[in-house]
């Protein structure tokens, strides 16, 4: 270790190999002056944006997130448990295996060059038997098909689902699962890797991303900032211990992002504008609706994207489905059309066009049907 003023900890238990060092320890190191309202990370996030941007987090964000997981996500996991990394460094998800480091857990890294192959993930979770793991639903897909759920050999005790929608079918699968506790986990980068979360299983047959966690506090405001009545859609913000100090060198953009809090009489309390388009439902969870920015227009119909991929979703065959807006040739804005990718069994097209023409108006059915294999993951395991 090197010499001088940094502070070590001893971890051995046997105090007499003090003697063989030259080094000062501290069984218990602080630095001068360190308070929870210090920068604990910048990390760099494009967000809808496509403008790369660092969001400054502080310390007591990340501790509150880390209780939250302890005594939710991670409670029933043993002492200590083996918990994968699964995101990588540049991904606040990395949080959700770092932080057990805390708890004394054991972390395993997995390989960034297995991610995307459902089967050798899933036969690496069960070599290293990880007990819990963090997951983007599109990830989740490929270990599904691969059969994590079906696997006798090895199951885990927790999965923790963010960074994407989960679909109505893997909704379904997850919910009546009783091997596995799947979690669902909702918040932007500015807020400290997640805002909400919920055991799916004890959640409705509609996929929702759960209730706030604590010292975090949600609202779903319409366009004059006021709340929105139960079951009517509006903006996602976010108040409490989570939100982010704000945007490195970006004052501009921090204060057009990072609002004053007007539910809250703590001084200086703010609000991030998530972006996101949410509704509470009549239990007290919020259903995620997707980008604000997500509404495409088409000949001068606007459309919702998801609600044609849940449409393909209940097509018999069907396992994926991804629905974008795109242009015959690039600025090409006048002449969008709607193209579908799916996976799963070769289902003919007319089959499919004709089944979304029961439930949704010609305008909405796509031009274009394209089989995959398998849909484009980002290094970070999110849909491509």
């Amino acid at each position: 270790l090197p010499t001088g003023d940094l502070p070590c900890l001893l971890l051995d238990t046997d105090a007499s190999l003090h003697a063989a060092h030259d080094v000062a320890f501290d069984v218990n190191p602080r630095i001068a002056g360190l308070t929870p309202q210090h920068l604990a990370y910048v990390i760099y996030t494009s967000g809808s944006t496509g403008q790369s941007k660092g969001v400054m987090v502080e310390h007591r964000s990340v501790f509150n997130f880390w209780q939250v997981m302890r005594r939710t996500t991670h409670q029933h996991c043993p002492a200590p448990a083996t918990v994968a990394l699964n995101a990588g460094f540049f991904f606040d998800m990395s949080i959700k295996g770092i932080a057990q480091l805390f708890c004394g857990h054991r972390l395993v890294i997995i390989p960034q060059l297995i991610r995307a192959s459902g089967h050798e993930l899933l036969d690496f979770l069960e070599q290293h038997q990880v007990h819990a793991f963090d997951s983007t639903p599109s990830q989740l897909d490929t270990l599904l098909a691969a059969g994590l759920l079906e696997r006798q050999r090895y199951q885990p005790v927790s999965v923790l689902l963010g960074g994407e929608a989960i679909n109505s079918a893997t909704w379904e699968k997850l919910r009546n699962c009783r091997n596995i506790r799947f979690y669902n986990m909702y918040g932007p980068t500015e807020c400290t890797v997640d805002a909400t979360l919920d055991l799916i299983r004890d959640l409705g047959d509609r996929p929702s991303i759960g209730r706030p966690f604590a010292n975090v506090q949600v609202h779903v405001l319409d366009a004059r900032g006021e709340p929105t009545p139960l079951g009517v859609a509006g903006e996602i913000h976010i108040g409490g211990i989570g939100v982010a100090r704000g945007y490195l060198n970006r004052p501009e953009l921090s204060a057009e992002r990072f609002i004053a809090d007007p539910f809250s009489d703590q001084p200086d309390a703010r609000l991030y504008k998530t972006g996101d388009l949410g509704r509470w439902l009549a239990d007290g969870t919020l259903e995620y609706l997707g980008r604000n920015d997500f509404q495409v227009k088409i000949r001068g119909f606007r459309i919702e994207l998801g609600e044609i991929e849940s449409a393909l979703l209940a097509c018999p065959g069907i396992r994926e489905a991804v629905v974008i807006a795109r242009e015959d040739s690039q600025g090409d804005t006048d002449n969008k059309r709607l193209v579908a990718y799916v996976c799963g069994e070769p289902v003919p097209v007319e089959q499919l066009r004709s089944a979304l023409l029961d439930s949704l108006p010609e305008y909405m059915v796509p031009t274009a049907f394209v089989h995959l294999d398998a849909l484009p993951l980002t290094a970070n395991g999110k849909l491509d």
